[in-house]
């Protein structure tokens, strides 16, 4: 599959309130939810959530690194930072790596705002957030080797342009399978935004079942999406929010998703990437 090179960018880092896990939040959704049953739900979260710093060893540096080779000194690790704290991270700094870091996969915490560059992650990754609006993320690996040509150490991974230097290494899936592996969950690529589908950890918690309010693209079980909940009365129809909603096969016959009063909706807009062509989700389509 050819690498994506769509670049997405985060709005200026201004929230100075308390971050939520939300694996125990009821959902207030602030991040982007895509909806195939209606127009894209389009995030207005402009800043990121905020938690303790304490858990660094150091205070940050202004070291210049290598974001490919991770050149910085025992202790620390090479990040993408803002330098004006107001576009996307366009540089590289060496940060402190933080006590019992956690490991590739696992929740992590974003320390301060995104283009600090401090997170929980251990040397050579980065806490990704598909909700900039939550402290919470995963630990990815970054890419090695150079831009010319980007590796990942983990077999099955590919790396995909995130934004500015930051390229990250995620693992592709077919969400029909749900073939992570472990407990992970298949979910939309949102880090190269190639209408693939990626590997992420489970953080639903209790909730994730059907019908169910989520906040994020790892908060359903496995097998349904973090979706749009306007025009579903059994989701509360709220325009800004999303729920999960079952995967579904526009082949099959009958439609799976009769059971529950909708139907099968083709889930990539387009054309779908190889072997993805029959994937849908349940919902109404759009009048």
């Amino acid at each position: 599959m050819p690498q994506p090179t769509t670049t997405t960018t985060s709005g200026p880092d201004t929230t100075t309130g308390p971050a939520t896990d939300p694996t125990t939040d009821d959902a207030t959704t602030t991040g982007p939810v895509t909806s195939t049953t209606t127009e894209p739900v389009t995030s207005t979260t402009s800043t990121d959530a905020t938690t303790d710093t304490s858990g660094t060893t150091d205070a940050p540096s202004d070291e210049k690194c290598d974001i490919w080779t991770q050149d910085c000194p025992e202790g620390q690790k090479c990040m993408p930072v803002s330098l004006d704290g107001v576009e996307g991270n366009e540089a590289a700094r060496c940060r402190p790596v933080v006590d019992d870091p956690d490991a590739l996969g696992e929740r992590c915490t974003v320390l301060g705002t995104s283009g600090e560059g401090l997170d929980t992650c251990p040397e050579g990754q980065f806490c990704w957030r598909n909700n900039i609006g939550k402290a919470f993320g995963t630990c990815l690996a970054l890419c090695t080797g150079s831009p010319e040509d980007p590796t990942c150490a983990e077999p099955g991974h590919v790396c995909e342009h995130f934004h500015a230097i930051t390229n990250l290494c995620v693992r592709h899936c077919d969400p029909l399978a749900q073939d992570c592996p472990g407990d992970d969950l298949c979910v939309p690529d949102d880090v190269g935004n190639d209408q693939a589908f990626m590997c992420l950890d489970d953080a639903s918690g209790a909730k994730g079942q059907t019908f169910d309010a989520c906040t994020e693209l790892n908060t359903c079980d496995a097998g349904l999406k973090c979706d749009s909940a306007w025009m579903l009365p059994e989701c509360k129809g709220d325009p800004d929010g999303g729920c999960c909603l079952p995967y579904c096969d526009l082949t099959a016959d009958p439609d799976v998703c009769l059971d529950i009063g909708l139907e099968c909706l083709k889930e990539v807009q387009g054309d779908a990437p190889p072997g993805l062509e029959d994937v849908g989700v349940c919902g109404v389509a759009p009048i």
